[in-house]
């Protein structure tokens, strides 16, 4: 006989006889007298009772699966009583772990409470007073959630607060979980209500759940709460899905607050996505007026006009352009002279000059010895205008692939083959998910290059 699969058949046995006695013991209305009585035991001693709050589970839970057998007029009490032991498994820091879904379950039964027919007003403040409890518990949970960077999870729990609110708050404003306000750091106060709106949107937004940001924010100017950070979370959360909507919010908003300089930012990200680059070029100036310190200004406007002289046909236009982007690249490095970005992007700048230098030198006839010369000299010294700063912007991220590809072409161009194959052989570490954490040491004088 197979005595491990006889003690097996006996523990299922037990289980189904235990599990049918009590369902045949217990009536609905009686489980939940015995849940308020296990609860109360509880709460009289909540650190030895924690079984007597698991039994009271174990009651209401059957209760509210029978539901229909209780008398109508008793059915809310029912709702009320789960609503109060599933808010403090919620709280209880043993039960909440064990079940992860007891806030919402807590929500939903108060809910119930309060939108059964037969519930009376008292039954309903009672339940809008523990509804507010729930809002709480989801208000810590959110906060957590969001630290953890999980803003999903804020989200959905920052939103069952606005839930709540529209519950309880027309059966007893006390129990809003967002009336009245809240005191700063500064003593001024701020009211909780569009301040929870207002932080929910943005956590829709962060959640990447536009659309649910965008209806709290048209809420909020329904509410006429038009404020800067209304319209600026307005135009992202149609930025990429509605742009004639989102540019609406955002002219709407900067004509209401033309000094806001979030809505400048989010103006030239508007226009440097859909590629405008003179109403770009205007609002970067605006914004440099406006925030002279900002490196990053300085480095978009720059890539602005390298982007511009590289359509450009006529040569004096395209020094023109060149000459301002240079000059913007240089004022960011003044603010921050590791800016390795725009080190490189001004290497860059140089090094594109070179390139185009040297395919006018190849188109050349043979007979053109002069202008062969001329082109030379020019490819040349762009070649050496950009060399050192590619070195630099390597020092500074030995990693960067952009930099590596750029070092690669330039010792090619510039005939040095074998730092073109160490380059190589960097580039393939890349490939192969290897780090480069260290600059190439056996660079050139840039003076040596051609020679």
């Amino acid at each position: 006989m197979n005595f491990r699969k006889l003690a097996l058949s006996l523990t299922l046995a037990l289980m189904a006889f235990s599990v049918t006695v009590f369902a045949q013991e217990q009536d609905p209305a009686k489980a939940v007298r015995k849940a308020n009585t296990l609860f109360a035991g509880y709460n009289q001693a909540p650190s030895s009772g924690l079984d007597k709050l698991e039994e009271a589970k174990l009651n209401i839970d059957f209760a509210t699966s029978k539901i229909d057998a209780i008398d109508a007029k008793k059915q809310v009490d029912a709702w009320l009583k789960k609503t109060k032991i599933y808010l403090e498994l919620a709280k209880n820091p043993t039960t909440k772990v064990k079940y992860e879904d007891a806030l919402e379950t807590a929500f939903e039964a108060g809910k119930n409470a309060v939108n059964h027919e037969m519930a009376k007003k008292f039954q309903k403040v009672s339940a809008a007073k523990d509804l507010q409890g729930v809002a709480f518990e989801f208000w810590n949970r959110g906060a957590s959630n969001f630290e953890i960077q999980d803003y999903a999870a804020a989200y959905n729990d920052y939103n069952m607060v606005l839930v709540i609110h529209d519950l309880v708050e027309p059966i007893d404003k006390s129990a809003d979980p967002l009336a009245g306000v809240d005191i700063n750091e500064d003593g001024t106060t701020t009211e909780k209500y569009p301040t929870h709106v207002q932080a929910t949107a943005f956590l829709a937004t962060a959640a990447g759940k536009n659309k649910e940001a965008a209806k709290l924010y048209e809420q909020m100017l329904a509410n006429d709460m038009k404020t800067a950070d209304v319209y600026n979370g307005l135009f992202k959360a149609y930025f990429d899905n509605d742009a004639e909507k989102a540019m609406e919010y955002l002219q709407e908003g900067r004509g209401a607050f033309p000094e806001n300089q979030e809505l400048l930012y989010s103006e030239i990200n508007f226009y440097l996505k859909n590629g405008e680059t003179e109403k770009l070029e205007a609002r970067l100036k605006d914004a440099i007026a406006k925030d002279p310190e900002n490196k990053s200004l300085y480095s978009v406007l720059g890539n602005t006009y390298d982007n511009l002289m590289k359509d450009a046909t006529e040569d004096a236009k395209r020094m023109e352009l060149m000459g301002k982007a240079e000059s913007y690249y240089k004022t960011a490095l003044e603010k921050d002279p590791e800016y390795s970005d725009v080190i490189y992007s001004l290497g860059a700048l140089y090094y594109n000059e070179a390139v185009r230098y040297a395919k006018l030198r190849a188109d050349l006839p043979l007979s053109a010895k002069k202008e062969y010369a001329a082109f030379t000299e020019k490819f040349q010294e762009y070649v050496l205008k950009a060399h050192p700063l590619f070195i630099q912007a390597e020092s500074l991220s030995p990693g960067d692939r952009s930099t590596m590809v750029a070092l690669k072409e330039l010792y090619a161009q510039a005939g040095k083959l074998d730092i073109t194959k160490e380059y190589k052989t960097r580039i393939a570490k890349l490939d192969n998910n290897e780090t480069v954490d260290k600059p190439f040491a056996g660079h050139p004088a840039s003076a040596d290059l051609f020679k």
